[in-house]
């Protein structure tokens, strides 16, 4: 079973990145970073039980002291998480299949394929054709696949030096690419054909980037050092 240990651990994976305190108060430095211990048997209501009670239970008293908030409608929060990825030959059927197998294991839900709306010539496309595929997560899958990519996916990276903390796109949400599918454990190397990145943004309720930073690192995220922020 998942466990949430106490939010004052900092560290969920071995790194060379260094955590300072979040400032919830004058008098008061808490690391709030998610530190979950993961075992084979781990199913995804309670992964993401787990992380949706951590930020019920914590995270938003953190933030309303860190924010001074009045309302507690004000407290961002998670909406959706969206996935993207374009396969490098949409024409190769075969491994166009394979592309949307390998999102649907990643992310537990059926993608969309995205097609062309107009023709390009010059891009020799034509309309209708298949460009891209696409997964939304809400709810408790949002919750589970944040879990996962926070405690499996993330530490897998070979290197892995943090996330850039200046990422994000001026209202609240957080984008970054991954360069190498391989790094979700649902993967199985034998199986894969051509190795693929794919974009993934987080999209919060936060007005400004400071908010949806703090959100996330509070959920575990694990950026770089931030002088400016922390």
């Amino acid at each position: 079973m998942t466990t949430l240990c106490e939010p004052y651990i900092i560290c969920c994976y071995q790194s060379k990145v260094k955590y300072k305190p979040l400032l919830v108060s004058p008098k008061t430095e808490i690391y709030r970073v998610v530190t979950c211990r993961y075992s084979p048997d781990t199913t995804e209501i309670s992964g993401s039980q787990s992380l949706y009670n951590f930020y019920k239970d914590q995270v938003t008293q953190a933030l309303k002291e860190t924010f001074s908030y009045k309302n507690f409608h004000e407290i961002p929060k998670l909406t959706k998480i969206i996935l993207n990825r374009s396969p490098s030959d949409p024409s190769n059927t075969k491994g166009f299949l394979q592309a949307v197998q390998e999102m649907a294991l990643i992310t537990g839900q059926k993608p969309i394929i995205t097609k062309a709306k107009k023709s390009i010539a010059s891009f020799q496309i034509t309309k209708g054709d298949k460009l891209g595929i696409k997964v939304s997560l809400r709810s408790s899958k949002m919750y589970a696949f944040l879990h996962r990519l926070i405690n499996l996916s993330l530490p897998r990276i070979r290197d892995f030096q943090g996330l850039k903390w200046t990422s994000f796109d001026g209202t609240g949400n957080y984008n970054f690419g991954i360069d190498d599918q391989l790094m979700f454990p649902e993967m199985n190397p034998e199986s894969i054909q051509r190795t693929e990145g794919l974009q993934i943004s987080i999209i919060t309720t936060a007005t400004t980037n400071k908010e949806a930073y703090t959100l996330l690192k509070m959920l575990g995220m694990p950026f770089q050092t931030n002088e400016l922020w922390d």
